[in-house]
């Protein structure tokens, strides 16, 4: 007689997204490839971080890492610029964010000459996490049982 598998078993291996011998799915496959492209980003944040003059703490590398997890599809922040132009523009924006104590010169840097990262492209991508930053967060007031929250948010009633 067969022996009776757990049905804890059973539901883990059927609620997997891919089950081995099966054909991957079109959902699936975006996954494995988003994974790969945020790895990648990844290494290419870890070779920048040996190549900066100045020194990034571990919350600010951190930081920077879970800023590229935000935004795995790098070009919503700027559309013509390339993967190690955006992400050094992001460990800039960590830095300055923070410490307020670097300045985006070009003379001073050359790694911001290396990578062509312009006082206008770096702009452009700190104004589009703001945008982003503002645009999911929610309006809290003073008495929050006195409003509606969907009334002040999005402008209209449930």
């Amino acid at each position: 007689m067969k022996e009776e598998r757990d049905i804890n078993y059973l539901l883990q291996l059927y609620n997997k997204p891919y089950v081995k011998g099966e054909k991957r799915s079109k959902e699936y496959e975006r996954m494995i490839n988003q994974e790969k492209t945020i790895e990648e980003k990844k290494r290419i944040m870890k070779d920048l971080f040996a190549e900066i003059p100045f020194h990034l703490t571990q919350s600010q590398k951190k930081y920077v890492e879970f800023l590229i997890e935000e935004y795995p599809d790098l070009t919503k922040l700027h559309g013509n610029a390339k993967t190690k132009t955006i992400i050094l523009a992001l460990i800039f924006y960590t830095r300055i964010g923070i410490t307020g104590d670097v300045r985006l010169d070009q003379y001073r840097y050359k790694i911001i000459s290396k990578y062509n990262l312009s006082h206008s492209t770096f702009e452009l991508i700190v104004c589009r996490i703001a945008f982003d930053y503002f645009k999911n967060a929610h309006i809290v007031p003073r008495i929050s049982s006195k409003y509606d929250h969907n009334i002040l948010y999005k402008g209209q009633k449930k």
